[in-house]
């Protein structure tokens, strides 16, 4: 079980993200101290307009956040799947192992599934925000731009946020082509298995037919005495033991 972790805001105290650079309760950098330099002087229209501009600003960095620890998460689930698809690659063959590789390629395919989602959820919201914010902004009849300081922050935490991605995406198809080899060992040793015992049989029944097929072209065709037929026996009496042999290894 992991340790839960906790980080707060240098300038507000404030508990925020493990991965967060900026704090999404006060818009600082969580090592910084002091308040928002964003200014607040002017008329009632220009204050409002900056609260609503921090407003918007901690909101995509709210996002940004909540979908970097899911992004987080996800990898860490992709690092699981390669622990267990390691334990299956000792021993491949059981029946136990197939099955639960199996369970891991769905699992896996899921995962590719959910890391799609986030990505695409994030775009949802991100421009869900926008027409939030530009709603309020109307009745202002103002322009809503972030502050330039702000800017420089979500494209910071953006940028880290589609790095996490890119190496995450990277770890899942890693996992999936390691899953791939371990399956494709799988399949070709359970051919060979399968196949040696069908040669066996196969050689099982061929000794058989030439024994009874010798013996009774002899006693038939030949007229041979019984003793003398005996010796046409022993491939029929190898195969009978070839074919025992293999049963009881079944």
């Amino acid at each position: 079980m992991e340790e839960e972790r906790a980080r707060f805001c240098n300038a507000c105290n404030a508990v925020v993200g493990w991965y967060a650079t900026f704090c999404d309760g006060c818009g600082m950098r969580v090592q910084d101290r002091g308040g928002d330099p964003t200014v607040q002087s002017g008329s009632p229209a220009v204050r409002e307009t900056s609260s609503i501009e921090q407003d918007l600003y901690r909101a995509h960095l709210r996002l940004i956040h909540k979908s970097r620890e899911r992004s987080e998460s996800l990898k860490k689930g992709c690092q699981r799947i390669v622990g267990a698809v390691k334990q299956l690659e000792r021993d491949p063959r059981t029946e136990d192992s197939v099955r639960k590789a199996i369970g891991l390629s769905e699992r896996l395919i899921d995962m590719a599934d959910e890391w799609e989602e986030v990505q695409h959820h994030y775009n949802r919201q991100s421009e869900g925000i926008e027409e939030d914010f530009l709603a309020r902004i109307d009745d202002l009849e103002a322009d809503l731009e972030l502050a330039p300081h702000h800017q420089v922050a979500i494209e910071e935490e953006v940028g880290s946020f589609m790095r996490s991605l890119e190496v995450g995406a990277e770890e899942i198809r890693e996992a999936g082509r390691f899953l791939e080899v371990v399956r494709s060992r799988q399949n070709s040793r359970l051919l060979a298995f399968g196949g040696s015992r069908g040669a066996t049989l196969t050689v099982g029944f061929l000794c058989i037919c030439m024994g009874l097929g010798g013996a009774a072209y002899g006693f038939w065709v030949e007229g041979l005495e019984l003793e003398t037929l005996a010796g046409t026996a022993g491939p029929a009496i190898l195969g009978a033991i070839v074919i025992f042999l293999h049963a009881r290894a079944r």
